[in-house]
C-alpha cells in the first residue's frame, strides 16, 4: 500500500514539472527595445568619436542605434536641436552657451582641434618681422606682431588682411581673435578683417590661396595642403574645447540612462583614438568617406580622450564664455554669479562621471581635470582665474567695446 501510494505521488510530481515546463515555454523572451536616438554631425574631426563609436558597435551594445544626419553647420544642427528635430549633436563650445532653449554639454568632442593658416604672399611678407632661430627658422610659438607689422602698411594702397572662419561663434575664432589681440592687432581695426562666408571647413583651407581677397583662415584642421600654417589652437589656450556632444535639457532629463550609455560609448570610442598611433591610422581608413579630412599630419594634435579630456571642465567653458563677453556675443553686463550660472547649467560633469562609472576602467586625472581652477598656458602668458571671471572679460584693452 505504501509502495502504491508513493508510486502515485511521483506520478503527480511529474505531471505537475511537466506543466510548468509548457507553461515556461509559453512564456516569450522578452528582448528589449532598441533606443533609435536622431543625431547630427559636420564632416569635420567633432564627429569621429561618434562615428568609431557606431563603427564598433558600442551604441549597440547599450541597445543604442544612431539615425545619423550630416549637416553643413553647427549652427543647422543647434536650431534642430532648439526645435526638437534632433535629440543628439556636436556643437561648438560658444554654441552650446548661445543656444535660446536650455541645451547641456556631457562630454567634450575634441580638443585641440584647429589651426590658423595664411597665404604664402602673406607668409612671405610676415617673414621679415618674425623672430628666427640659430637655423634660420621662426621661433614658435609665432606671435601675431609680425602680422601688426604687416597690416600696418594696409591702406596704402594695399588690400585688408582678412581671415576667413567657418563660424563666428567657433573656438577657433575666439582663439584666432585671442591671438590677434595678445599682440596689439585689434581683429575689427580696418587692416584686418575677420568674417565668416565659408560653411564648410574644407572650402575655408581651399579659399586661403584662391579667393579674391582673402589672405588667412583659421580653420578645423583640414590638413596643409593650401596656405602656410601659422599657429594650431593649442599654442594659443592648451586643450581647449573645439567640438561638444550637446543635446536639450529636456531631452536629457527623460533619457538620463540611454543619454548616459552613450557618453560611456564616446569616452571609450575616444580613448581608443588617443591610445595609438595604429588606431589613428585604422580610423582614417575607416572614416575615409565620411571624414576625408582626418588627415595624417594632423593625426597627432587633436585630443579625443586621453587622460579625461573628454570631460565637460567648467573651467574652460568659463574663458570661453568671457570671450563671448569680449567681442560682444554674450552681454558685457553679465556679473560673475551669471557667468557661473550659464555655465554650471550647461556644462554637466554628472553626467559624464555617471559614465566614466560604468566603465571598467577608471579615467585617470578626472577629478583633477575638472576641480581645475585655472589656465596657466595662453599664448600671452596670462592666467585665467575662473572664480574672477567678468572682471577677466573686461580687462582687455582691445575688445568690440
Amino acid at each position: 500500500m505504501l509502495r502504491l501510494l508513493s508510486l502515485l505521488i511521483a506520478l503527480v510530481m511529474m505531471a505537475l514539472a511537466s506543466c510548468k515546463k509548457e507553461e515556461a515555454e509559453k512564456v516569450p523572451i522578452v528582448i528589449p527595445d532598441v533606443k533609435v536616438i536622431r543625431v547630427g554631425v559636420t564632416a569635420n574631426l567633432g564627429a569621429a568619436p561618434i562615428l568609431i563609436a557606431e563603427k564598433q558597435g558600442l551604441f549597440g551594445k547599450a541597445n543604442v542605434e544612431l539615425s545619423l544626419t550630416t549637416h553643413s553647420t553647427t549652427e543647422e544642427i543647434r536650431e534642430q536641436l532648439t526645435n526638437g528635430q534632433l535629440d543628439i549633436g556636436m556643437l561648438s563650445p560658444a554654441e552650446a552657451l548661445l543656444s535660446e532653449s536650455a541645451v547641456i554639454v556631457p562630454h567634450i568632442l575634441t580638443r585641440n582641434g584647429g589651426q590658423i593658416s595664411v597665404t604664402e604672399e602673406l607668409w612671405n611678407q610676415m617673414q621679415s618681422h618674425m623672430l628666427l632661430d640659430a637655423d634660420g627658422d621662426p621661433v614658435r610659438p609665432i606671435s601675431a606682431d609680425a602680422l601688426l607689422r604687416v597690416a600696418q602698411a594696409v591702406g596704402n594702397g594695399n588690400p585688408p588682411l582678412t581671415f576667413s572662419v567657418a563660424s563666428l561663434h567657433d573656438t577657433i575664432a575666439y582663439t584666432l581673435c585671442y591671438w590677434l589681440g595678445a599682440a596689439g592687432v585689434t581683429p575689427i581695426m580696418s587692416g584686418v578683417i575677420i568674417e565668416s562666408p565659408h560653411p564648410h571647413l574644407d572650402r575655408a583651407s581651399v579659399a586661403v590661396s584662391t579667393a579674391p581677397g582673402l589672405r588667412g583662415s583659421a580653420q578645423g584642421f583640414t590638413g596643409t595642403k593650401h596656405g602656410k600654417p601659422v599657429i594650431t589652437t593649442s599654442a594659443i589656450l592648451r586643450d581647449v574645447p573645439t567640438s561638444v556632444l550637446a543635446c536639450s535639457e529636456s531631452w536629457a532629463e527623460a533619457n538620463r540612462e540611454t543619454l548616459i550609455t552613450v557618453v560611456a560609448a564616446l569616452i571609450e570610442a575616444g580613448q581608443w583614438l588617443d591610445a595609438s598611433s595604429e588606431n589613428r591610422t585604422q580610423a582614417r581608413a575607416d572614416l575615409e568617406n565620411t571624414l576625408p579630412h582626418f588627415g595624417k599630419d594632423i593625426s597627432h594634435m587633436v585630443t579625443f580622450g586621453t587622460n579625461a579630456s573628454a570631460a565637460p571642465d567648467q573651467n574652460h567653458a568659463l574663458w570661453i564664455a568671457t570671450q563671448m563677453m569680449r567681442w560682444g556675443h554674450l552681454p558685457g553686463s553679465l556679473t560673475d554669479a551669471e557667468l557661473e550660472a550659464m555655465v554650471l547649467s550647461t556644462y554637466r560633469p554628472d553626467i559624464f562621471r555617471g559614465a566614466a562609472a560604468s566603465l571598467k576602467a577608471p579615467l585617470q586625472g578626472l577629478e583633477m581635470r575638472l576641480e581645475e581652477q585655472s589656465l596657466a598656458h595662453l599664448i600671452d602668458g596670462n592666467v585665467f582665474i575662473s572664480k574672477r571671471p567678468s572682471a577677466y572679460a573686461r580687462s582687455f584693452d582691445i575688445s568690440a567695446k
